[in-house]
This record gives structure tokens, C-alpha cells and sequence, in this order.
């Protein structure tokens, strides 16, 4: 289990993650990722999630099937992956000041390694929610993938 350090990087905190745990960081697993979610502020204005994900040599690894560094629409979202991140709020907005337990899970398949480098490695993650194109929150972590 890995508990990571995580850094703000955004002088803004209407939206925070906390409690990071990653399980199963391991090629050919599946991998977990557990979270505390506070939202602060009622988001209405077309809220989004960036995440941003960098491979240890510092560059910025591209959205492939909606991993990687890829920007989810929080309301109304039509992909898998944002209905899953919608699904405390119905998919719509507004989403109201809340604080949940979330769980993400991520296959990490062998051919991952194509967008992460060769295991094992460590990748950035960073997560960036604006709210009507405003940033209201950033936070990032480091996860170490096993081989």
C-alpha cells in the first residue's frame, strides 16, 4: 500500500483530495486508488477535472482511451470514466459542497508501459479542477508502478 505525499499547487482549495491510498501498483493488476473528496464551494459553471500524468523523466504522458493526461467533464460527462467520476451527483449540476470516500480503479495492462515507461517507474499525477475555466483546486502525488 502506498500513501503519498500530496502538494498543492494551486492557492485555491475549494476542491481537495486527501487520504491518498494506492493498492496493487503492479503490471498486470489491477490498480486501486482510494481518496477522501472535499468539495468546499457549490461548483455550477461547467466544472472539469485535468489530470495531468508525467512519466519519471519529466514529460507529460498523452490521453490514450481516456488515461493519461486527460480533462473529464464533471456534469453531464458522456464517457465511462466521467459517469463514474459523476455518479455522486447524478452526472449534473450543481454539484453541492460534499465530502465522500471515492475509489478509482486503473487496469494497468503491459502495454501501459508504452505510456508510463518500462516498470518500474514513477509517474506524477497531478489533479486540476476548474470550475467556469477558474482554477478552485490542485493537488498532485507521485505512485510508484511494480514491474
Amino acid at each position: 500500500v502506498q500513501s503519498p505525499t500530496l502538494t498543492s499547487c494551486s492557492s485555491v482549495q475549494d476542491v481537495k483530495v486527501s487520504d491518498v491510498s494506492i493498492t496493487d501498483a503492479h503490471i498486470g493488476k489491477t490498480m486501486r486508488l482510494n481518496f477522501t473528496l472535499t468539495i468546499s464551494a457549490q461548483l455550477a459553471s461547467n466544472p472539469m477535472l485535468k489530470i495531468t500524468m508525467k512519466k519519471s523523466n519529466g514529460l507529460t504522458n498523452p490521453c490514450l482511451n481516456n488515461v493519461g493526461s486527460c480533462t473529464y467533464k464533471l456534469c453531464g460527462g458522456t464517457t465511462s470514466v466521467e459517469q463514474q467520476l459523476g455518479v455522486l451527483w447524478n452526472n449534473q449540476c450543481p454539484i453541492n459542497p460534499i465530502t465522500v470516500q471515492q475509489s478509482i480503479t486503473v487496469q494497468l495492462d503491459p502495454l501501459i508501459q508504452l505510456v508510463i515507461g518500462t516498470a518500474p517507474t514513477t509517474i506524477t499525477i497531478e489533479l486540476q479542477i476548474r470550475n467556469g475555466g477558474v482554477e478552485v483546486g490542485c493537488q498532485s502525488f507521485k505512485v510508484n508502478v511494480a514491474a
